[in-house]
């Protein structure tokens, strides 16, 4: 339950996920950084461009390693085929690829996949109540991995319902959301 390696703001989240499965907090060794930014896109179709333009944006801050998290395999699929139609080509990764080569340090990836990874930058693809239900406790497993591959920035968009835990989140700490197009 101690948590070394995220900053306390992307652990905050994490545990107000964990909580809502009735899953204690973590004791946190204190490293801060950015807050945790949830963005609402107006429609699902437009995920995929927010998602492409915090990529660009991580890059430039000078992180090596950056995923974008979806819940399925399936999901994973999609979204980098949406975001290489925009031109940003990178690789999604399967379960038989070998994650020390270089070419997956920016990458697509499923939740499951994704476990035991660490990343310099995370986003999160759809966190809406229709993708990770509230009522699940398997979804907020996901979405607990989910949160905590993030090492120093995590980006969560959605388009839709916030995810229950997300939304308490919000309001627990007064966070208003971005909104986009």
């Amino acid at each position: 339950n101690k948590s070394y390696r995220t900053t306390a703001e992307i652990m905050n989240v994490a545990d107000d996920v964990a909580e809502s499965i009735g899953l204690g907090r973590s004791d946190l060794v204190v490293r801060h950084g950015e807050e945790v930014n949830i963005s609402e896109t107006e429609e699902e179709k437009n995920i995929p461009e927010f998602i492409a333009k915090k990529i660009i944006e991580y890059k430039e801050k000078g992180y090596k390693t950056i995923a974008v998290i979806s819940k399925t395999d399936l999901l994973s699929n999609y979204i980098n085929d949406d975001l290489s139609a925009l031109g940003i080509n990178i690789p999604n990764v399967s379960e038989n690829d070998d994650l020390s080569d270089e070419k997956f340090s920016v990458c697509t990836i499923s939740n499951q996949l994704s476990k035991g990874l660490e990343f310099d930058a995370v986003i999160i693809n759809n966190a809406s109540e229709k993708i990770y239900s509230s009522d699940n406790s398997l979804d907020m497993k996901l979405l607990y991995v989910a949160v905590t591959r993030a090492l120093h920035e995590l980006d969560i968009v959605h388009s839709g319902n916030l995810t229950k835990p997300l939304e308490n989140h919000l309001k627990k700490n007064s966070i208003t959301r971005t909104e986009r197009g």
